[in-house]
């Protein structure tokens, strides 16, 4: 039988799935801090102390590397693995200069942060950048300008040297009726009860902002445009998970370079678990084919994701590591 604990509520999506897988396989878990998602796990005369998606053997040090977008790149590129071309700039001024000679498209992003806070991509006119500069500077006071690279979004999970689970990722998006403006279908579509807020549903609600217009305006649209009946319409730049996008499966389907190209930038980092971000025309053909990059590494990747995708079947993600942590086989 399963204990829920106090603060099991208060935990974040990938702490909260770790507590649950920990249960299942005869893991003694104890929430010591819900807010900050620390658990203690023991088994057999083994303790460890995890905080969200984070294990033991993460060094410091490569965590710290991990959260640094330049030194990522850095590092990745110094192990030849094809990355955007990016700048570091520390004033609007600055950025509006470096653009110039980059050219657009553009993304622009802090230099620090995680779950796409404070990113805009596929940045297209002077307008859209120096809003996008703005909410860079937000959160951060350094930001990259990359070369914005055509493609779809992947997150590559890799563990031990091996991509254990794979996701497409599309933006967030609505389908028309042929009567509802898109503003009353986001409406609707946030009454969906697959959607919540802070990863407590499969998907998340979607909020309109700058980027939503922005997108909507590219698209030659408004709030208060009627799309026909089930024509798609795109309502964010990127596709993260926070911002209202869904999830596809594809692990099958990933190339072998790619997976590759993954899990040497893991090592690159020094990484045993990594979220790693892939822009490509197509995963499952050669590298060389269809010039995919990495865009992003992840030192704690969310497990929700691949526990709960939007189409396609679960990966249990978070028992493959415990079983690794705890030496189990077979269950036991």
């Amino acid at each position: 039988m399963e204990i829920k604990s106090d603060g099991y509520n208060q935990l974040g999506p990938s702490a909260k799935i770790i507590y649950d897988e920990a249960q299942k396989i005869g893991i003694e878990a104890k929430i010591l801090n819900a807010e900050k998602s620390y658990l203690e796990l023991s088994k057999a005369g083994k303790s460890f102390i995890t905080t969200a998606s984070r294990f033991p053997f993460l060094s410091a040090v490569s965590s710290s590397i991990a959260c640094d977008k330049e030194m990522t790149n850095l590092l990745i590129d110094r192990a030849g693995i094809q990355i955007p071309g990016s700048k570091k700039v520390k004033t609007k001024t600055e950025a509006l200069k470096i653009a110039k000679d980059v050219g657009f498209p553009l993304v622009v992003k802090p230099t620090k942060g995680a779950h796409g806070k404070g990113v805009t991509s596929d940045i297209k006119d002077q307008k859209t950048l120096e809003t996008a500069v703005d909410i860079a500077f937000k959160y951060d006071k350094e930001i990259l300008l990359e070369k914005h690279c055509e493609g779809t979004d992947y997150r590559l999970l890799v563990f031990n040297g091996k991509v254990i689970a794979a996701l497409k990722r599309i933006n967030a998006r609505i389908f028309g009726d042929g009567k509802s403006t898109i503003e009353q279908l986001i409406e609707k579509e946030n009454q969906n009860p697959k959607r919540g807020v802070k990863y407590q549903k499969p998907l998340q609600k979607i909020f309109i902002d700058e980027d939503t217009k922005e997108v909507l305006e590219n698209q030659n649209m408004t709030l208060e445009s009627i799309p026909k009946k089930d024509q798609a319409v795109k309502l964010k730049s990127r596709a993260n998970q926070s911002l209202g996008g869904e999830i596809e499966e594809c692990t099958d389907k990933v190339h072998p370079d790619y997976q590759k190209m993954v899990v040497d930038a893991a090592k690159a980092l020094n990484l045993k678990l990594t979220g790693a971000d892939v822009i490509t025309t197509d995963i499952t053909k050669p590298l060389k084919k269809t010039k995919g990059v990495v865009i992003e590494v992840n030192d704690a990747p969310g497990f929700q994701i691949h526990h709960f995708p939007t189409h396609g079947k679960p990966i249990n993600v978070a028992r493959i590591v415990l079983e690794y942590l705890f030496n189990i086989k077979n269950g036991k």
